[in-house]
């Protein structure tokens, strides 16, 4: 699970006939969706982020990437509260990226310790990215649609069959993607993450705002920058509502200040991240360019 910041399954496809070019998404040993990237003709293995603002390479794979680091750097976020969730950042500059059969015109990502997320990944596909490709992330299908024409978008979600209920997304300035929910009778607000396994949330909201018994997961742990392991807590049996689809399900729970404080409260209360567990589970398909999550009607 990681989000980066300037500071830092089965469903049904509607029948009809857009323009969309497909691209398979892995799924790695421990839940993550994976994809091949290329970035200055060097192919490797990326995570696909949608709760990472901007695209990454791993400290470790600069070299090999043939990227030059600058001298100074920037704080990016991870699990924690305000003061253990932050990651050295170092803004780079690349020559190219290629996704499929798209040359994106990025050129400016970032660089930090990602080995958490495994030796074999060498980065993560983030935000930026996906909003230039127009992507939509079909999280039951695990793959990435890539309409010809922005049109393809509108014609895929509206043929005679289709049985979609739309979302709206809230953006940040610096890229996060937020969707509004409910927690039991609480208005709360999730970073939509398909960078996560599974849903996780926040333990100070949680306990001090809401007043939640949490428990000690059997476990679970999050794993720091520098590999420390933190035991995490979990809610149990417990609703989240977003639009009319409900998860009830126990949650995990860990402290996620730093997120908290990089989102800011304009939008209300961030209570931490919804993962690819529970989007699937709503049967969703994140079309971020557009700020919108479209879920199946069952």
């Amino acid at each position: 699970m990681k989000f980066i910041a300037l500071f830092y399954l089965l469903m049904s496809v509607p029948s009809v006939h857009a323009a969309m070019d497909e691209i398979p998404l892995q799924v790695t040993d421990d839940g993550h969706f994976s994809l091949k990237a290329a970035v200055n003709g060097k192919e490797g293995k990326f995570i696909l982020d949608t709760g990472s603002t901007g695209s990454v390479v791993g400290m470790s794979k600069i070299e090999y990437f043939g990227i030059k680091i600058a001298s100074s750097g920037i704080n990016g976020v991870t699990a924690g509260d305000e003061k253990e969730g932050t990651t050295q950042t170092f803004p780079v500059s690349i020559q190219s990226m290629v996704i499929g059969s798209y040359e994106l015109t990025l050129r400016n990502i970032f660089a930090n310790s990602i080995s958490q997320l495994g030796s074999d990944i060498d980065g993560i596909i983030g935000h930026d990215a996906i909003v230039e490709l127009h992507a939509l992330v079909d999280i039951n299908e695990g793959r990435l649609l890539v309409p010809e024409n922005e049109s393809d978008t509108k014609e895929f979600f509206s043929g005679a069959d289709s049985k979609y209920t739309a979302i709206p997304l809230l953006q940040t300035e610096i890229g996060f993607t937020l969707i509004k929910a409910k927690l039991e009778q609480h208005d709360v607000v999730l970073l939509v993450d398909s960078g996560a396994q599974q849903t996780v949330l926040d333990r100070s909201v949680l306990s001090g705002n809401f007043g939640f018994k949490l428990d000690n997961h059997p476990k679970a742990k999050s794993v720091g920058e520098n590999g420390a392991e933190t035991p995490m807590k979990v809610l149990m049996n417990k609703t989240i509502k977003i639009g009319s689809a409900e998860v009830n399900d126990d949650f995990l729970v860990t402290e996620l200040g730093a997120l908290r404080q990089a989102v800011g409260s304009k939008y209300g209360t961030v209570i931490g991240i919804v993962g690819n567990k529970e989007l699937a589970s709503i049967n969703s398909i994140i079309d971020v360019a557009n700020s919108t999550l479209y879920m199946r009607d069952k």
